[in-house]
């Protein structure tokens, strides 16, 4: 991973909290999301993605619940509604309320000035309550340098612009899914298949039947990456599906594309798909053969070919 030297609170204003309660609010979401959500016990936060039934992820996030037996789960903004009127329609028959909480809101800490001292040590997704508010370890969090997110009904609204939390989340290797990349990725494109997103021990979700072939039959073609562009790449951010080519190789045939960026201090920080014969690490051009470049690297070096 990266090494950033920023430290702070943000206020994750790309970020909306939906919540799912009544008698079947479990039962209902572990049908519907690639993670264990019957396993939630208020003690530990998961990752997880709902996918359509070709088994493209139309959202991911983070989801928790808490000693109320409130189920919780936050993704972007701009698919909440979407994602939540499409849970209801497959809710029908069953004890479930699913609303979108605009008075919480999500903050993300990083550093030991910023995260509470009992969460210094704490395993990844670990979740707590502290004083009022859902505290949980983030997968970027390290004892030297501890992260989390903090969802609160107090958001501090004078915190500075968050790129510096989402360019330390892309280099970990965990992208969010916004309206625009919506329904475009396989699962495997952004590692979920090794990352703890999807629990292949679980029964049927949408999706599931492409998702778990591809995995047990070694299908996957296109792997999560991570890089920088040059400065010319920071003159305007490249949006979410742009593709990727091979930097100089005179060829109009896409390689990859992109699944987030961010601009942080004049430098443009990516998350993309790329093909596995491109890694581990390879120098790409952005939106066409003569783009601006950027050098991207595997996530996870071991899923690439040697």
């Amino acid at each position: 991973m990266e090494k950033f030297d920023q430290e702070g609170s943000w206020w994750l204003r790309d970020l909306t909290v939906l919540s799912l309660s009544g008698a079947d609010a479990l039962l209902f979401l572990n049908g519907q999301l690639t993670c264990a959500v019957g396993e939630l016990d208020g003690s530990q936060a998961f990752t997880s993605a709902y996918c359509n039934a070709q088994g493209r992820i139309l959202a991911n996030g983070l989801l928790w619940s808490t000693p109320d037996h409130g189920v919780y789960w936050a993704v972007c903004s701009d698919l909440t509604e979407q994602i939540a009127q499409r849970l209801r329609l497959y809710a029908l028959r069953q004890e479930v309320t699913i609303q979108r909480l605009d008075t919480r809101s999500v903050m993300g800490h990083r550093g030991k000035d910023c995260v509470p001292t009992a969460l210094h040590q704490s395993a990844p997704w670990s979740c707590v309550t502290l004083g009022g508010g859902d505290w949980i370890v983030a997968p970027m969090s390290t004892p030297e340098v501890p992260a989390a997110w903090h969802i609160t009904d107090a958001p501090d609204a004078t915190s500075p612009d968050a790129s510096a939390w989402n360019a330390t989340r892309l280099a970990a290797g965990w992208p969010n899914i916004g309206a625009t990349a919506s329904g475009q990725f396989l699962p495997a494109a952004l590692d979920m298949d090794l990352n703890g997103t999807i629990a292949f021990h679980k029964g049927c979700y949408p999706g599931q039947e492409v998702i778990a072939r591809m995995h047990y039959r070694g299908a996957t073609k296109r792997r999560l990456a991570y890089g920088t562009g040059t400065p010319s790449c920071s003159q305007e951010l490249p949006s979410p599906l742009t593709d990727l080519y091979r930097w100089q190789a005179h060829d109009d045939r896409p390689v990859g594309r992109i699944i987030e960026a961010v601009s942080l201090q004049g430098q443009t920080h990516i998350a993309a798909e790329i093909l596995l014969s491109e890694g581990p690490e390879s120098r790409y051009a952005l939106g066409s053969p003569d783009g601006p470049d950027a050098v991207l690297r595997s996530i996870h070096p071991a899923a690439a070919p040697v």
